[in-house]
C-alpha cells in the first residue's frame, strides 16, 4: 500500500513540478514558440459569449478556455493574459484587486503570503471532473508581481494507464472560467500563455521510480477581443464624431468670418 501511495504522490508531484513553475519563472518579456501539433491534435481557445457584448463599464463576464477533441486528458496549466487597463478579474470574496500592501501591514486573509497569490473567481477543471482519475486544482489566481495573467493548474493524483490507473478524459469541454470586469473603453484581447496538456499516461517507459508526465501536443487558438463599452476613456466611434464636431465648427466659423469681411470691405467700398 506504501508502494502504491508513493507512485500516486511520485505522479501527481511530476504533473505539478511541470505545470507550476511558468507562474514563477515566466517574466513579461518572455515570448514562446509553439511546435506545430500534428493533424487532428486537440485544440485550446477561450470564449466568450457574443450576448454578453459590448461590456458595460463596471459588468461582469466570463471567460472561458476550451478544449476541443482530446483525448487521455490527466492534467492541464495555462496563463490567461488580460490588459489591466481594460478589464480586472473579479476577486473570490468580492473586494477589489489590491496594487500594494495593507495600510495596516496585516496580511491580506485572501492572498497567500508566501506567493502572494490572490484568489479570483471562477472555476477550474469542468471537463476532467467528468473522470475517474481525480483532481487537485490551484487557481484561478493571480500574482501581485505579474498583474497581467491568470494562473491555473489542475493535475491528478491518480498513477499513469501503464500503473494500472484510470484512463484520462476525451472529448470536449470547459478547462476553466474565469470571471472579469469591464473597466470600460473600446475593446479588450485575451490570449493564453504557457499552457500545457498532460496526458494520462508516460512515455516510453513506466518506471515507479522515475515518472514524467507526457505533454499532449495541440493547437492554439489566437487573441479573443472582446467588445466594451462607457468609461475606460474614449471609444473610436466617439473621439470620431468629436473629431467631425470640430472640423465643422472650424469651417462655420471661417465661413461665418469669410462673411463678415465680405461685407464689410463692401460697406467701405
Amino acid at each position: 500500500m506504501s508502494r502504491l501511495a508513493g507512485v500516486l504522490a511520485g505522479f501527481a508531484i511530476a504533473a505539478f513540478l511541470l505545470l507550476t513553475p511558468v507562474s514563477a519563472q515566466e517574466t513579461p518579456e518572455a515570448t514562446e514558440t509553439q511546435e506545430p501539433a500534428p493533424p487532428g491534435s486537440p485544440l485550446v481557445r477561450i470564449e466568450v459569449d457574443e450576448e454578453v457584448q459590448p461590456v458595460h463599464s463596471g459588468d461582469e463576464f466570463e471567460v472561458r478556455v476550451v478544449v476541443d477533441n482530446v483525448e487521455g486528458l490527466s492534467s492541464f496549466g495555462f496563463h490567461l493574459v488580460y490588459d489591466s487597463d481594460r478589464v480586472e478579474p473579479v476577486r473570490a470574496d468580492g473586494e477589489e484587486i489590491p496594487t500594494d500592501q495593507p495600510d495596516d501591514g496585516l496580511p491580506d486573509q485572501t492572498v497567500d503570503p508566501v506567493a502572494g497569490d490572490i484568489r479570483v473567481m471562477g472555476e477550474l477543471g469542468e471537463l476532467l471532473s467528468t473522470g475517474d482519475r481525480g483532481l487537485i486544482c490551484a487557481g484561478p489566481m493571480i500574482r501581485r508581481t505579474d498583474p497581467d495573467k491568470v494562473f491555473a493548474v489542475c493535475a491528478s493524483p491518480s498513477p499513469p494507464v501503464c500503473l494500472g490507473g484510470p484512463v484520462g478524459v476525451s472529448g470536449s469541454g470547459i478547462l476553466a472560467k474565469v470571471v472579469f470586469k469591464s473597466r470600460g473603453g473600446d475593446v479588450t484581447s485575451f490570449s493564453l500563455t504557457s499552457l500545457d496538456l498532460i496526458s494520462d499516461d508516460v512515455d516510453p517507459s513506466c518506471d515507479p521510480e522515475e515518472l514524467t508526465p507526457l505533454v499532449i501536443p495541440h493547437e492554439q487558438g489566437g487573441a479573443v477581443v472582446v467588445t466594451l463599452s462607457g468609461g475606460g476613456g474614449i471609444s473610436t466611434l466617439l473621439l470620431v464624431a468629436i473629431i467631425a464636431v470640430v472640423v465643422v465648427a472650424v469651417l462655420a466659423g471661417t465661413v461665418a468670418a469669410f462673411t463678415w469681411y465680405q461685407r464689410r470691405t463692401a460697406d467701405v467700398a
